[in-house]
């Protein structure tokens, strides 16, 4: 795992796990003190309240490419993830928006090419990329 590092109201980090080719982005609730006390099991989050906020080996089954562009969580409520993943080896990207309280994409533009980069506006409802 990578370094959980604050944003907020929140911790964010990086997971792989065994036997699986991806990674995982996640998020848990900031704690007071971050004291990470994981025993390496597969099953056990990192910390408490544990959220996977994009699981790439979910997003690369039945492809035969599969490259994570960039990661941002919206700025405001932070129940907005906007991603770039590239499918093809091109290094162009397509971006997906995911509401982290249901899981659904709710936007994506498979016309929309992208070099990976994203940044979000003062609000919840801007991305440049």
């Amino acid at each position: 795992y990578t370094v959980p590092r604050p944003l907020r109201e929140w911790v964010y980090y990086t997971r792989t796990f065994k036997g699986k080719s991806y990674k995982a982005y996640c998020r848990a609730p900031k704690p007071e003190k971050i004291e990470i006390t994981w025993d390496g099991s597969p099953d056990t989050p990192i910390l408490p309240g544990e959220q996977v906020i994009l699981d790439v080996n979910a997003l690369a089954e039945g492809k035969s490419y599969c490259a994570v562009g960039d990661v941002e969580e919206s700025p405001v409520g932070q129940n907005l993830v906007a991603y770039s993943v590239d499918f093809t080896g091109g290094e162009t990207c397509q971006m997906f928006i995911k509401d982290l309280t249901t899981g659904e994409i709710v936007d994506h533009d498979p016309e929309l090419e992208m070099y990976g980069s994203i940044v979000w506006g003062q609000d919840d409802s801007t991305v440049f990329t």
